[in-house]
């Protein structure tokens, strides 16, 4: 693979989007922690799926909402970025491929909602969190 010019640049938007999520999730989580009164492991668990919800929320669902509107490579939206980036190593994401895209329809539509309900629910103390 020879190098591109401009590829070092979407690398490095790539990770600092990933670094800023992260930094956002653990003041969100400090914020829980404190105003819920969090042990260290339910902490960690809520950093965990707070920074999974941000992960659903500002990847996979942008990636689900554009492929249902045509395909990926085609598109000139800047969530679209990332998985052009991404769509060279794999081409099922570059061209909507629909296993993919059913994939990701589950995994906003289930794991997402699910991440904000154990949240809420290790916040409250619910003895349902602990449900297996």
């Amino acid at each position: 693979m020879s190098y591109e010019p401009g590829a070092t640049s979407t690398i490095l938007g790539s990770l600092s989007v990933t670094v800023l999520q992260l930094v956002a999730a653990q003041l969100i989580t400090a914020r829980l922690i404190r105003g819920y009164k969090l042990g260290r492991a339910d902490g960690l668990i809520v950093l965990w799926l707070v920074w999974d919800t941000m992960v659903h929320l500002m990847l996979e669902t942008p990636f689900t909402v554009i492929s249902l509107q045509g395909r990926i490579i085609d598109s000139d939206s800047i969530f679209a970025v990332v998985w052009k980036e991404y769509a060279r190593a794999d081409s099922r994401w570059g061209i909507s491929d629909p296993t993919v895209v059913c994939l990701e329809i589950l995994t906003c539509g289930i794991c997402l909602p699910l991440c904000v309900f154990n949240i809420y629910g290790i916040c409250k103390r619910s003895p349902w969190r602990w449900v297996e």
